[in-house]
Parts: structure tokens; sequence; C-alpha cells
């Protein structure tokens, strides 16, 4: 996460920490292009790319639950971080970790009750399965909520906008996976990858289109011709696959699909 946000924004090299919107930053980028493009364009390992997200998702949590200002990375193991903290402490090494520990427990409980004396109410503490369910529920509904956009067919976003919601929500299935029912998460991650691909070549041929006619204008008069004859053809395959999305968007039933999801992670569970 630390090299994508160097690569991504042109943060120091020698900077080790991150901060929420450093996340914020990368998930822009996580959401809106695919795995491979990522690592290709920031020259990351392709497998690390495609669960990187999932890794984001975490990382948030993890600021946000301990009400934390930055991170700080290390690629130390655990027996190099002991060998280090032994070469700055020397024999009270673990009497200084422990004191630190201890401060940085207080200094949490104190922002706990500060957060507590500012409410007027007090929310109960989300298990870790009650919220992945929430965030389950609430990245289907946002994918659902552009379905109708995505039929009228008069703004290329609303693909754009419902693409990206598929994908947020493969990420929170990724990072729930080991403790979802293999059966039938199998199942769920499955139908929102198929939501996705169709997505995708829909949104594919439109960033073509879209691409192309520019370069058109920008032509001479011979080049212009033909990107208009490319636009022509690629606007046809596009009207093609708009049926085939307006079909398979029709016939696919939410309800059903979220009952499918929610069974992933039942109550209970984690």
């Amino acid at each position: 996460m630390l090299l994508l946000a160097q690569r991504a924004f042109g943060l120091d090299a020698e900077r080790t920490t991150l901060t929420h919107d450093d996340l914020l930053r990368c998930q822009g980028i996580l959401w809106a292009l695919p795995a491979e493009e990522i690592a290709e364009r920031y020259q990351l390992d392709t497998k690390r790319a495609r669960i990187i997200t999932a890794g984001a998702l975490i990382l948030s949590a993890l600021l946000e639950t301990f009400k934390l200002k930055e991170l700080h990375i290390s690629s130390f193991g655990i027996r190099e971080g002991l060998a280090l903290a032994y070469a700055r402490n020397g024999e009270q090494w673990l009497q200084h970790a422990e004191q630190q520990a201890r401060q940085g427990e207080e200094a949490s409980q104190q922002l706990i009750k500060d957060n507590i004396a500012s409410s007027d109410t007090m929310i109960a503490q989300e298990s870790f399965g009650e919220a992945g369910r929430r965030m389950f529920q609430e990245r289907a509904d946002t994918m659902f909520s552009w379905r109708e956009a995505v039929l009228r067919h008069d703004d290329i976003e609303a693909v754009h906008k419902m693409r990206v919601a598929s994908r947020r929500l493969r990420a929170v299935m990724d990072a729930y996976q080991s403790v979802c029912e293999p059966k039938r998460f199998k199942t769920a991650y499955q139908q929102v990858k198929n939501i996705a691909d169709i997505l995708g070549l829909a949104r594919d041929t439109d960033v073509m289109i879209e691409n192309i006619r520019q370069q058109g204008e920008q032509s001479s008069s011979a080049e212009q011709a033909a990107c208009n004859w490319l636009v022509e053809q690629l606007d046809n395959y596009r009207q093609q696959h708009q049926r085939q999305l307006e079909k398979y968007l029709r016939q696919l039933d939410d309800k059903a699909f979220l009952q499918d999801l929610h069974a992933c992670l039942p109550e209970g569970k984690a």
C-alpha cells in the first residue's frame, strides 16, 4: 500500500507512514482501475494488486478503530523487529515496549472516554460479523442504486459508477472470505463478478469511443474520417451490448441476490 501511494502520488520514497487521506486516495485508484492495470501502471506484483483493495479496507478499519492519525509501515519481520528493538533499547527493550503499550492503551482509553462524553447517545460496538453484514448490505444497495440509470443509457458515467460499486462490494467480500460459508460465498461472489464483467465491457467501449472521438477532432481530415468510421463501428457494438446489458440487469433479482449475499455471513458467524 505504501509503495502504491509513493508511486501514484509522488510521496517521498523515504517516508514510512500512511495517513487516512493517503488510504482514501489509494482506494480511489483501487476502485477505479482493474488489478492488472494497477500492477502495470505502478509496477506492482499482479497477485498483490488483486488483494490490495481488501488490505486498504483493513488498514482504514485499524485507523478508525484505534483512532490513529497514521500508520508506521515496516518491512521487518518479528525476528528483525526484536533485533531492532534490542539495538535501540538494549537489555531494557521489553520493559520499554511494555511502557509504550501502556501509554498507547491509556491514550486509546482516553479517546474512547472523550468520544463517549461528546455523544448524546452511545452506539453499541459492532462485532466483526455485524460490520461485515452491514457493509455487504450497504455496498450492494449502492450498486443496485445505479441500475435504473444504466438502463436509461443517457449518461455513460452511470455504468462507471455501478461498476465501481460492484468492485467495492467485491473488496469487502474479499476481506471477509475466510469467515464466510465457502459454497455460498462462491455463488454470491460469482454473481458480483458477472455483474462487474458485463458492466466492464460497456464501460471500456464507452471510454474507447470517447477517446477516439477526441482524437479525431484533433486530426487531419483523412484521419478524422477513419476515426469517425471506427467510432461508428464501436457505437454499433455498444448498442448491441447495451441490449444484452439491459436484459441481464432486468432479469437480475436483487432480493434473491441479497439473500445469497447475506447467506455468506449468517448471524452468529464471526
